[in-house]
C-alpha cells in the first residue's frame, strides 16, 4: 500500500495537469473570439436632431461621425464602447450641448464604415487612440480651445490610452468616463465569474492566451495612469454592472484623489446610468464642465 500512492500521484496529478491545460487552451480561444474578434459592424442609426454627419480625416481614411450645431472654443468628444455605435454617447454629449459645449461623437476602426485591422481584432485602446487623436486634430482645427473626452466602456480605454501617447494630449482639459474598461483581465475574470467558469480554466486560460496571441495583460491595465493623470475626471460606474467590474472604478477612484468626481449609481448597469437617472446624469456632466471651463489652460495630462 506503501507504495500504491506515489504511484497514484504520479499518475492523477500529471492527467490533472493536462486535463487543467486542455480546458485553459479551449478557454483561450473562446476568449479570443468573445473578447477580441469584432463582429458585424453596428450601424450608427439616423443622426440624432440637431446633429450632423461628417468625415473626420485620419491615417488611411476617414471616420464618419456626428457633430452638434453649436460653434465655439469648448468641445466634448464622445467615444462609443465596443460593438456601440455613434448614439451610445449622445446622453453626455447633449447634456454639454445645453451647457454651450460643441458636441462630436466619432467612429474608430472596425466601425460601421471604417476600415478594419489586420485580423478584424479590437485592441482595448492600444491601436484604436490615433482615431482619437484625428479627432482631436479636426477639433483644433475647428477651433477647439479646451477639449474634454467622454469614453464610454472600451471608448474609456481609447481615451486614457490617447492621453498617454498623444502629444495632443495637452489639448485635453478633462475627461468623462462612465462604466469605463480600466482593466481587460480583471474584466474578463468578472464576466467568467458571473458565468460560473471555474476558476482554474480561467486562469490557465489567460495564461495560455497570453503564450498563443502574445498578450501582454499589463498593457490593457489603465488603472496605473491614475498617478500620472494631471487632469480633471468625472467616473461614473453603476454598482450592478455585469460587463465591467465597478470594483477596479473603486481602485480608479482611491488612485485618482482629490482629481476625481465619482458617481457611484446604486444598482445600475453597465453604461446605463443616463437611463436610471437623466436628471442627476446630465447635472454631472454639466456641474464637471462648469469646473473645467473655469479652469486655467489644460495641463501635460500624463505624465
Amino acid at each position: 500500500m506503501a507504495g500504491t500512492m506515489p504511484r497514484m500521484v504520479f499518475v492523477i496529478v500529471p492527467a490533472l495537469l493536462a486535463a487543467a491545460f486542455v480546458a485553459g487552451w479551449r478557454y483561450s480561444t473562446v476568449l479570443r473570439r468573445l473578447a477580441f474578434r469584432v463582429a458585424a459592424p453596428h450601424p450608427s442609426g439616423p443622426t440624432p436632431l440637431g446633429y450632423r454627419e461628417l468625415l473626420v480625416p485620419c491615417a488611411g481614411g476617414s471616420l464618419p461621425a456626428w457633430r452638434s450645431a453649436e460653434p465655439g472654443a469648448c468641445w466634448v468628444i464622445g467615444v462609443h464602447g465596443k460593438g456601440a455605435a455613434l448614439g451610445e454617447v449622445i446622453p453626455p454629449l447633449d447634456a454639454a450641448r445645453v451647457a454651450g459645449w460643441t458636441a462630436l461623437s466619432i467612429s474608430y476602426r472596425n466601425d460601421d464604415g471604417v476600415p478594419r485591422r489586420p485580423a478584424a481584432t479590437y485592441a482595448y485602446g492600444r491601436a484604436e487612440w490615433p482615431d482619437l487623436e484625428a479627432a482631436v486634430a479636426y477639433a483644433r482645427s475647428e477651433g477647439a480651445e479646451r477639449i474634454v473626452l467622454c469614453g464610454f466602456s472600451m471608448g474609456g480605454a481609447i481615451a486614457l490610452s490617447f492621453l498617454g501617447r498623444s502629444p495632443l494630449a495637452r489639448h485635453v482639459a478633462g475627461t468623462i468616463l462612465d462604466s469605463p474598461m480600466l482593466d481587460l483581465r480583471a474584466t474578463i475574470r468578472h464576466v467568467s465569474t458571473l458565468a460560473r467558469t471555474p476558476r482554474p480554466v480561467v486562469e490557465v486560460g489567460l495564461a495560455v492566451a497570453a503564450v498563443r496571441f502574445r498578450l501582454r495583460w499589463p498593457e490593457f491595465n489603465y488603472v496605473r495612469s491614475a498617478g500620472s493623470l494631471r487632469i480633471p475626471v468625472l467616473l461614473i460606474h453603476g454598482s450592478g454592472d455585469s460587463s465591467v467590474p465597478v470594483r477596479v472604478s473603486d481602485r480608479f477612484a482611491r488612485d485618482l484623489g482629490p482629481r476625481v468626481t465619482f458617481w457611484r449609481p446604486y444598482d445600475v448597469e453597465h453604461v446605463r446610468a443616463s437611463q436610471a437617472d437623466p436628471e442627476r446624469y446630465a447635472a454631472e456632466v454639466q456641474g464637471f464642465l462648469a469646473v473645467v471651463g473655469a479652469s486655467a489652460t489644460p495641463a501635460s495630462t500624463i505624465r
